[in-house]
C-alpha cells in the first residue's frame, strides 16, 4: 500500500458484516490492513494509489462520481468481508490448551466447530461472489477514470481471475496422464509384471 489512507475504514466493515459494533478497531486492524493488500492485488498499485490520492483530496468523493460509485458499490463490500473473513479466522475464537472458544461475557463458551465452518463459508462465499462483481464491474466498463486498473508496475503482483467453482476431478493415483512421467520405482496394475 502506497499511503496510510484507507479506502474504506472500521465502520464500514462493521455496517456491511456481521461484525458487531462493539469489536474494537484494534482488533479490525490487521484485517483491515489485509483486505486493503489484497484490494491492491486485483486493482493493481496505480489505480490503488489514484483512488488513495482521491480520497485524500475529498474523503466524500463529491468530485470524482466515477470513483465514488467505484468505491461504494464494489470496493467496499468487498474489501468488508474480506477484512470479516480474516477477522473469523483470527478472532472469533481463542484457542485454549483444550479447544477453541468463544468469549461471551466474562466466561467462554466452546463454539461449535460446524458453526464457525459456516460462518467461514458463508463470508467465502461473499468474498468470491463481490470479487467477481468488482473485477466484471472493471473488466467491462469504457470509463476512462478506470484506465489505470490495466497498468501493471514492475514486479508487481495482480489477481486477474478468480478460481472456477466447481468439482474438481480426482485423480487416479494409479494412472500415468498425458504430460506427466511414469515413476518406474511405482508398480501400475495394468503392467505386465509376472511374464
Amino acid at each position: 500500500m502506497t499511503s496510510d489512507t484507507l479506502i474504506i475504514g472500521y465502520a464500514d466493515i462493521k455496517d456491511k458484516t456481521s461484525i458487531p459494533k462493539t469489536v474494537s478497531d484494534t482488533a479490525l486492524k490487521p484485517s483491515l490492513e489485509y483486505a486493503h493488500a489484497k484490494l491492491e492485488k486485483i486493482l493493481g498499485r496505480t489505480l490503488y494509489a489514484e483512488i488513495q490520492a482521491d480520497i485524500d483530496t475529498d474523503a466524500t468523493l463529491s468530485g470524482e462520481a466515477n470513483i465514488l460509485t467505484l468505491v461504494k458499490y464494489y470496493i467496499k463490500p468487498y474489501v468488508a468481508w474480506v477484512a470479516c473473513l480474516d477477522f473469523y479466522i483470527e478472532h472469533y475464537g481463542g484457542i485454549t490448551k483444550t479447544d477453541i472458544h468463544h468469549k461471551s461475557s466474562d466466561d467462554y463458551d466452546v463454539v461449535p466447530i460446524e458453526v464457525l465452518r459456516m460462518k467461514i463459508q458463508n463470508a467465502r462465499n461473499k468474498v468470491d461472489e463481490y470479487q467477481d462483481t468488482l473485477k466484471t464491474f472493471l473488466d467491462t466498463s469504457t470509463v476512462s477514470d478506470y484506465d489505470s486498473y490495466d497498468t501493471t508496475t514492475t514486479g508487481e503482483e495482480r489477481i486477474r481471475r478468480t478460481a472456477s467453482g466447481g468439482i474438481a476431478p480426482r485423480r487416479n493415483p494409479n494412472r500415468v496422464y498425458e504430460g506427466e512421467a511414469r515413476n518406474l520405482h511405482k508398480f501400475y496394475p495394468n503392467d505386465d509384471c509376472c511374464e
